[in-house]
């Protein structure tokens, strides 16, 4: 994660205990750290900078909410492991990508079934024409591993490229965004539970998928949508582009 934070030239920062860890509110309270982060650090920019959202469980409530609550700010967001997915759905934060990683023996996803947890993502795309994808790592339960790592990077890599434009500058104020054109992005076929396990997933262009556009998962380029498919083909991707 340091690594790619050095390449894209991005600031690491993190909460520790309630309530942001868990995201409920005040989100102005990120902010605030932010500016203070900033001063101490000599980088005042980082109150303005475009934001990345990761939260695991509970902290499912940081990353989807506080997207929801500003989503001018954020370029894009990851749901690990929802420990509660009425946490995860968020209309206000359909237009920011967002990934939501489940895990298959995850008790969470058990409760009350798989079928009802899985359905947050296809509900939101179907109701709100979200920008949102999921993906289901097969043998795997509540805690993500090290084969878990590549597809976020990916995913955060190519939604930084799609959203945030070459010159923003942070130290000028708030930088504003590239919208995504949904009709641009690519489809892909959601794991399927009864199935279970490693699963091969086409991926149609917009236009070209077969079955019900609003609830498959949106992918937002090619190059993301071979690292998703792959993933969900043989559990890893090796080397995401």
């Amino acid at each position: 994660m340091r690594a790619l934070a050095k390449e894209l030239h991005l600031s690491l920062f993190k909460f520790v205990g309630n309530p942001m860890q868990r995201g409920f509110w005040p989100t102005s309270l990120l902010f605030q750290r932010l500016r203070t982060c900033g001063s101490q650090c000599g980088h005042p920019e980082l109150e303005h900078a475009p934001l990345f959202l990761y939260g695991h469980s509970n902290g499912t409530g940081f990353s989807a909410i506080f997207a929801a609550n500003e989503p001018a700010r954020v370029w894009g967001w990851i749901s690990m492991r929802p420990g509660i997915t009425f946490q995860v759905y968020q209309p206000r934060a359909a237009q920011v990508p967002g990934l939501v990683i489940f895990g298959e023996n995850d008790p969470f996803l058990l409760r009350p079934s798989p079928a009802e947890n899985l359905a947050v993502v296809p509900t939101i795309r179907k109701r709100h024409d979200a920008v949102w994808n999921m993906a289901v790592e097969p043998k795997t339960g509540h805690g993500p591993g090290e084969k878990t790592w590549p597809l976020v990077f990916s995913f955060l890599r190519h939604s930084f490229d799609a959203r945030v434009p070459a010159d923003a500058d942070c130290s000028q104020g708030p930088v504003k965004l590239n919208a995504l054109a949904v009709d641009r992005g690519l489809l892909g076929r959601n794991w399927d539970s009864t199935a279970g396990g490693y699963q091969s997933l086409s991926v149609f262009p917009f236009a070209d998928f077969p079955g019900e556009k609003a609830a498959a998962s949106w992918l937002l380029n090619a190059a993301y949508a071979d690292d998703w498919q792959t993933f969900q083909r043989d559990g890893e991707v090796a080397s995401p582009r």
